[in-house]
């Protein structure tokens, strides 16, 4: 596509992608021509979207409302705004997703990451202009261990508020502002948690698993520690 001010709209329930990876490209006039394309997605877009200009600008705006999801990325040549998630990569494969232009995320608005905390690999965003930080930042973890911590954004720009860990039953995640990086650990577990309304044999096994949590961890048990997340 090209011209200006262009609209793609992914609606809700529908979804945008291609056996390339490429979900949307755009080779626009120049941004003095106001040639951009803005791109809506109500529904899922999995992939890239690659978009240039004659002037070497971004030549996108990617809208990720409320409700959908934006998956399967490495690349966006574009202004971000998310109000809703954005999966970094393909989910994992711990992959960097470089935006090259902003990235401004509401309230609403989730990242969500692979982290392995065993192996210290995560999928990042990397975000190349300035940010605008809300929301929440959400794991998708194939191993846990305490006292490490991980990556999973990265502002080069100029960057505002922070980001939020999402919990869960059993462990209370912490996200924190590291210079440029946002960086998240799990604080603390309780595998007796009340929420889990756990039986006294189960409960035994949980206790177990809390001294082996409290005292480090370790390799082994690290998937399982995963698993109950």
């Amino acid at each position: 596509a090209a011209g200006k001010e262009n609209q793609l709209v992914v609606y809700p329930g529908a979804s945008l992608g291609a056996l390339s990876g490429v979900a949307v490209r755009y080779d626009g006039y120049g941004a003095s021509s106001n040639s951009i394309l803005t791109i809506s997605n109500l529904g899922k877009l999995a992939g890239d979207a690659v978009c240039n200009n004659a002037d070497g600008n971004n030549a996108c705006v990617l809208n990720n409302q409320a409700g959908a999801v934006a998956t399967d990325a490495v690349t966006y040549n574009a202004n971000v705004h998310n109000d809703g998630l954005i999966v970094i990569g393909k989910p994992g494969q711990f992959q960097t997703l470089t935006v090259s232009g902003s990235l401004t995320q509401s309230g609403s608005g989730v990242l969500r990451a692979d982290v392995d905390f065993d192996q210290l690999r995560s999928s990042r965003m990397v975000v190349q202009g300035d940010a605008v930080l809300a929301g929440a930042v959400d794991v998708l973890p194939q191993a846990l261990l305490p006292n490490r911590e991980l990556t999973v954004a990265t502002v080069q720009g100029n960057s505002t508020g922070a980001l939020t860990a999402v919990d869960s039953p059993v462990y209370d995640y912490e996200a924190r502002q590291a210079g440029p990086d946002t960086r998240i650990r799990v604080a603390s577990a309780n595998f007796n948690a009340p929420s889990m309304d756990l039986e006294a044999n189960q409960s035994e096994v949980a206790g177990n698993l809390q001294r082996i949590w409290d005292g480090g961890g370790n390799s082994a048990l690290a998937p399982l520690f995963a698993q109950l997340d």
